[in-house]
């Protein structure tokens, strides 16, 4: 999962970062690492190294609503899931082939 903006000046590249990401009432804590991506936009980053707990994220974004980024009690993002089934069947099958 990666997140990135222009206006993210401020992040230290390799730090890790606590981030909220709340879709409707089911909540989940992740430390995110800062990064630079390839066009020097800095981002945060979470690589998950359990595909259980991977897994468990892309039902949550399956079943749809909101997902909601928050940073110290700052909203950092907030996306509409309402195509996220189709996303994450078609992340499936990228990764069965």
């Amino acid at each position: 999962m990666a997140l990135t903006h222009d206006a993210w000046k401020s992040l230290k590249e390799g730090n890790d970062y606590p981030v909220t990401f709340q879709i409707e009432e089911r909540s989940r804590a992740l430390e995110m690492t800062a990064w630079r991506s390839s066009r020097g936009r800095m981002g945060l980053r979470q690589i998950f190294a359990d595909e259980a707990v991977g897994q468990q994220l892309l039902e949550d974004l399956r079943r749809g609503g909101t997902l909601s980024a928050i940073y110290e009690g700052r909203p950092l993002a907030s996306f509409a899931l309402a195509d996220a089934s189709a996303v994450v069947e078609e992340l499936r099958r990228c990764q069965a082939s």
